[in-house]
C-alpha cells in the first residue's frame, strides 16, 4: 500500500484513482443496490472515481443470491409436498403453475440487471479474469503463503480472492492509477499493505468518509436539519420517524442466542417489532456536498432507538441438533432492545440560500440486518401447558 491512508485531498490531486468493492461489503447491505446506502454511493464518491468490479466478485455476488433462491425454492416445493399430504388436498394445479427452473431463470435476469446498472451508476465497468501470467502469480502466493493465503488454514479457499486482487492490482499497474478497495476481509487488508497500487479500507462508511464536507456550508446544513429534528411537529421529522417506524417494522431481525431452564433447546423469530417513538436520539451528521449538481446534498443521519420486539419462541426436546429434535411447544415472549441505524437524506433546492422548509428530499435507509441476543429466558409456563 502506499505509505498511509491518504485523504480526499490528497485522492483528488490527479484524479488517477479507482476503487472497487468486495463481495462481503455488498452481501452485509443485503445486496440492495437501488436503495440504501449502495444507492447512494454515486452522490457520496467523487463523480470522476469510478467503481471497478473483479470479474471473480461479480460472480460471487450472483451465486450467492442465486444460491438463496435455490433454498427458498426446495422449502416451498418440501412445503407443498407436507401440506399435501397432511390436508389431503390436490396441490396438481399450483404445483404446474409454479416451476423451479422459471423462478432460477427470472431472478437470475433481475440479478443481472440490478448488478449491471449500479456498477453502470458508477460510471464502472467489469475487470475479466484474465491475463498470461494470473494462474503463475496465484500460485506463487500460494505456495509462498503470501495475502490473501496468509489468513485462513484452508487457505485453497482464497483463491477465488487471489484471483481478484491480481486482476485489480494488474489494471491499476497497466494504467499507472491508484485503487482503494472497500473490504472487510484481513486478507484483502494484507495484500493491499504489500502493493505499491493499493489501499484498503474496511467499510463502505470508511470510504464515503473519506468525501464527507466539512467547513461553513456543510455546518450550516447541518445547523438547518437538527433544528428540524428537534421540532417533534415539523414535517420532517415527522416523516423521519414515520419512515423509521416502517423500517423497524420491516427491518431483519436475527435472533441469535436463546435459552432457557428446561432440558430442550429454545429457537425464535421476531414476529412484530414498534418503535418506541418517544425513545429516539440522533447521535451525529455527515454532509455531502453533490460534486456535479449544488442543488443537491445528502446527509447521513445516525441514530438510536429502543423497540418492542415480539417474538414466537419453539421448545424442542431431544438430540444436541436442530435437526434431531423434536417440537414440544410454543409461546410468545416480548423484549425492548436499543439498536443503532442510519437514515440518508438527500435534499433538493437552493440549499445553501432557502429556508429548510422549502427543501425537497428523500429518505432511504441504511439496510443490513439486526442480531438480537434473547439470553436466558424463563420457558417454565411453556412447559406446563403441554
Amino acid at each position: 500500500m502506499p505509505e498511509g491512508l491518504p485523504g480526499a485531498d490528497k485522492l483528488m490531486e490527479n484524479y488517477n484513482v479507482f476503487f472497487s468493492i468486495d463481495t462481503n461489503i455488498i452481501q452485509a447491505l443485503g445486496y440492495k443496490f437501488d436503495s440504501g446506502a449502495l444507492s447512494k454511493l454515486p452522490l457520496q464518491r467523487p463523480n470522476w472515481m469510478l467503481l471497478y468490479m473483479a470479474e471473480v466478485v461479480q460472480k460471487e455476488i450472483k451465486s450467492h443470491r442465486m444460491d438463496a433462491v435455490e433454498e427458498d425454492a426446495n422449502r416451498f416445493s418440501a412445503a407443498l409436498e407436507r401440506m399435501q399430504k397432511s390436508s389431503g388436498f390436490d396441490f396438481s394445479s399450483l404445483k404446474k403453475s409454479y416451476e423451479k427452473e422459471d423462478v432460477k431463470i427470472f431472478s437470475d435476469a433481475i440479478f443481472d440487471k440490478q448488478l449491471d446498472d449500479f456498477i453502470h451508476s458508477l460510471g464502472g465497468k467489469i475487470l475479466k479474469t484474465d491475463g498470461a501470467d494470473l494462474a503463475k502469480d496465484m500460485f506463487n502466493l500460494y505456495f509462498n503463503n503470501l495475502p490473501p493465503f496468509e489468513v485462513r488454514k484452508d487457505k485453497k479457499n482464497e483463491f477465488p480472492d487471489a484471483a481478484a486482487l491480481l486482476v485489480l492490482e494488474g489494471f491499476a499497474k497497466q494504467e499507472k492509477i491508484c485503487g482503494v478497495l472497500i473490504s472487510g476481509d484481513a486478507g484483502w487488508a494484507n495484500f493491499a499493505n504489500t502493493s505499491e497500487h493499493l489501499y484498503c479500507v474496511k467499510s463502505l462508511e470508511e470510504f464515503t468518509s473519506l468525501f464527507a464536507s466539512d467547513g461553513k456550508k456543510a455546518e450550516e446544513i447541518k445547523h438547518k436539519i437538527t433544528s428540524s429534528l428537534s421540532d417533534r411537529e415539523s414535517s420532517f421529522s415527522s416523516d423521519l420517524l414515520k419512515e423509521l417506524s416502517d423500517y423497524v417494522s420491516q427491518a431483519d431481525w436475527v435472533v441469535d442466542e436463546i435459552y432457557g431452564n428446561g432440558p430442550g433447546q429454545l429457537a425464535a423469530e421476531v414476529v412484530d417489532a414498534i418503535l418506541l417513538k418517544d425513545k429516539v436520539e440522533f447521535l451525529g451528521f455527515k454532509v455531502w456536498l453533490v460534486e456535479h449538481d449544488p442543488s443537491m446534498c445528502v446527509v447521513e443521519i445516525s441514530l438510536s432507538a429502543l423497540v418492542g420486539l415480539n417474538l414466537s419462541v419453539l421448545s424442542y426436546a431431544g438430540g444436541s441438533i436442530l435437526k434431531d429434535l423434536s417440537f414440544t411447544s410454543s409461546f410468545e415472549y416480548s423484549m425492548d432492545v436499543n439498536f443503532e441505524t442510519n437514515i440518508f437524506a438527500t435534499f433538493y433546492g437552493d440549499i445553501l440560500n432557502d429556508e429548510f422548509s422549502l427543501w425537497e428530499y428523500d429518505l432511504v435507509w441504511g439496510g443490513g440486518s439486526y442480531s438480537v441476543d434473547v439470553g436466558y429466558i424463563d420457558d417454565k409456563f411453556s412447559r406446563q401447558d403441554m
